[in-house]
């Protein structure tokens, strides 16, 4: 669904969210304009083995607010992607669950806020938040990955990441499931009161590959 001018959908009941179910191979792509959602549950199930990948959120040189929105999302790749946007997102709650490997956001030259959320994600492998020359700033996130091979919180490259208030917790069989965070020498971190579990240290700088493995 493409969004290309101004639009805010908002829940009106407040002990139940509303609920929006999509289909397969469908999502919001916004166009240089904002998107604005409120009190709603987002679902979308996609096929095991599908070859094409969709997220479920799309934006290009846009403006994306979520505030009290629940997604869960199972196979179909990214939730979200974001290119020369900015975001903000409060009160959100993102369930991802894919057979092989999971990404919630891939962030290109954009800039957000995450603010008094919780992601999770269930797959083969995992780095919830792919970050790419872009500034983001998380306080109060509830982080859980649950993985059978390695899993991140986040890959950086050239970025300014602040990550305060927040939790992150893995269950990963691989040793690369110690380091929360890896980044690249040109990334600014800086961290307040993050607590770790099943992370054996918060971050580490890797100037020469930032793939899975070293």
């Amino acid at each position: 669904y493409i969004i290309s001018c101004p639009i805010k959908i908002v829940g009106v009941e407040k002990k139940t969210k509303a609920t929006l179910e999509f289909g397969k191979n469908a999502g919001f792509m916004l166009s240089s304009s904002f998107l604005e959602l409120e009190n709603i549950s987002i679902t979308r199930k996609e096929g095991v083995g599908e070859p094409r990948t969709v997220p479920l959120f799309y934006s290009s040189s846009g403006k994306m607010k979520l505030n009290a929105i629940n997604i869960n999302a199972k196979e179909g790749g990214s939730v979200f992607v974001f290119r020369f946007s900015t975001f903000e997102m409060d009160d959100v709650c993102i369930n991802s669950k894919q057979g092989d490997y999971c990404t919630i956001m891939e962030i290109f030259t954009s800039k957000g806020k995450i603010s008094s959320s919780k992601f999770t994600s269930i797959s083969k492998s995992s780095i919830a938040l792919d970050v790419d020359k872009s500034d983001v700033l998380i306080d109060g996130l509830l982080y859980d990955s649950s993985s059978s091979y390695f899993s991140f919180f986040m890959r950086a490259f050239s970025s300014k990441l602040h990550v305060a208030n927040t939790t992150l917790t893995a269950n990963a069989n691989s040793k690369e499931g110690n380091v929360a965070i890896i980044h690249n020498k040109d990334s600014q971190l800086k961290e307040e009161k993050v607590v770790l579990s099943g992370f054996a240290k918060l971050a580490e700088v890797r100037n020469s590959r930032l793939d899975y493995m070293k």
